[in-house]
């Protein structure tokens, strides 16, 4: 018979210990988190009449998610304020994310409450939130004294809900915008919402503009978002006062039709009016200003020189001299030529520098017509039968072309008082943008023939020979 060692039994246990599974961790309660927090006061933050997300998940007793925790349907409520869940819904792998949540009144703390909506004996979880109202308006506070262009301002921005009280998780992006000017940024700052802690953002802003009169700005802050309820979005305004101009820089020319704009590139905005030739105008301004087209507080003030594209015999352009005031408007100028012109103002002594402005310089009323005599040549004799090319300028007084467009009668006159239209053939009577360019032929044999241009206003041509052409046929007269 074969025999069983004692140890036997000995090894048997020790391998059955071995084998036997180790005891799992078992469920022990409900977790509720909110999803990417905004922590303010120690709470999660949320907004009123925004949506926000909450986790659920089945906790081991160990602390670990209990994947086979299935079982659990989970059911939100909100036992403080009035709220928009989301359905129940069955955990996945032990946890579950809600989306879509929604307070309608706020509360610091409000709870989210959920619970197994099938085993009331599984404990409920709390989640404490602290909810805010919306921001309805912004308040601006403005450091006292006085304030410089082109020096920064620390700007305090606190979010104020309809009650006037902070909404201390606002988290928004505003924009800043300047009644007057720029910023050194830009023509508006966006503030980002990452900055602002417990509702107040401070932050500096470089003015490029202020007031010429008031010594001024007026800053607004307007909200990126508009909240349920609201037509136009969350804004506050305050002002900037006193707001002073830096020192002398740069002299800028207004012709009549130019606005100056501080703190705006290049200092002025517009087109110049046009002007008549021979016709003086004033309505010219020259302003000194700093850096940023500012007009300056005080003098000393810098001496103007006046230059103008025109070259013409009586131009009238103001004498050299100092700035009287600021801006100095006592200037006026005669310009002559017709057409596009520049006129620049040249400031010496207290700063150099230099503006321009283009304007156009139109004729004045049709004074004369003008025969060019590089199409036709009225020493050279013409004859009857052959037509010949001619160009008439309409002009005014000051030899400028004159835009006059339309028809007008042609005549031909021999001697002095022999005139009739039956005399000349032309192909067009017409003037197009002050010139007539026509082909025409006198029919009557002269020695002093003129041709006559009749507007209304009357001119002729230099006195021309008309010589009868090659005979053509003969005619024959029986009594």
């Amino acid at each position: 018979m074969k025999r069983i060692s004692s140890h036997a039994p000995m090894t048997m246990a020790i391998l059955l210990v071995f084998l036997l599974p180790s005891a799992a961790a078992a469920f022990d309660h409900l977790e509720i988190t909110v999803v990417n927090p905004n922590v303010v006061d120690g709470h999660p933050a949320v907004t009123v009449e925004t949506d926000f997300s909450v986790h659920v998940r089945a906790v081991n007793s160990d602390g670990s998610t209990d994947t086979f925790a299935d079982f659990i349907n989970a059911s939100l409520t909100s036992p403080d304020v009035a709220a928009v869940l989301p359905a129940n819904a069955y955990l996945s792998n032990g946890e579950r994310q809600f989306d879509g949540l929604r307070f309608l009144a706020a509360g610091q703390p409000v709870r989210i409450r959920v619970h197994d909506a099938d085993d009331g004996s599984v404990p409920a979880a709390f989640v404490q939130i602290n909810c805010y109202n919306f921001v309805d308006h912004f308040a601006i506070d403005v450091p006292v004294g006085d304030k410089f262009v082109n020096q920064a301002v620390n700007i305090t921005i606190t979010a104020l809900d309809y009650q006037g009280v902070t909404v201390r998780n606002f988290r928004d992006d505003v924009e800043l915008d300047a009644l007057i000017g720029h910023f050194s940024t830009g023509p508006t700052i966006t503030v980002l919402g990452v900055g602002f802690s417990l509702g107040q953002n401070t932050v500096p802003v470089t003015f490029w503009g202020t007031d010429p009169v008031t010594r001024e700005n007026e800053l607004t802050v307007t909200n990126s978002l508009i909240y349920p309820g609201q037509a136009i979005p969350a804004d506050g305004i305050a002002t900037i006062s006193p707001l002073r101009p830096g020192p002398l820089d740069e002299v800028i020319l207004l012709m009549p039709g130019e606005t100056l704009t501080p703190g705006v590139s290049p200092g002025k905005i517009g087109t110049p009016l046009s002007q008549t030739s021979g016709s003086a105008f004033a309505g010219i301004d020259v302003y000194a200003t700093d850096l940023h087209w500012n007009p300056v507080e005080s003098g000393p003030y810098p001496t103007i020189s006046w230059t103008s594209s025109d070259g013409s015999v009586g131009v009238v352009l103001p004498p050299p001299a100092v700035m009287g005031g600021n801006p100095e408007n006592s200037y006026s100028l005669t310009l002559i030529a017709s057409g596009a012109h520049w006129v620049v103002a040249t400031a010496s002594g207290a700063v150099s520098a230099t503006d321009r402005s283009d304007l156009v310089i139109n004729p004045q009323g049709l004074d004369h017509f003008e025969f060019d005599s590089n199409i036709w040549d009225p020493s050279v004799p013409q004859v009857t039968t052959i037509p010949f090319n001619i160009r008439v300028i309409a002009r005014d007084s000051n030899d400028n072309v004159f835009p006059l467009n339309g028809a007008v009668s042609l005549r031909g006159r021999i001697g002095v008082a022999d005139e009739s239209a039956d005399y000349i053939l032309t192909n067009t009577m017409t003037f197009v943008n002050g010139y007539l360019d026509a082909m025409v032929q006198l029919t009557k044999r002269g020695f002093a023939a003129y041709i006559i241009v009749d507007s209304g206003l009357v001119g002729e041509s230099d006195a021309f020979q008309v010589n009868s052409g090659p005979c053509a046929k003969i005619l024959l007269t029986f009594c």
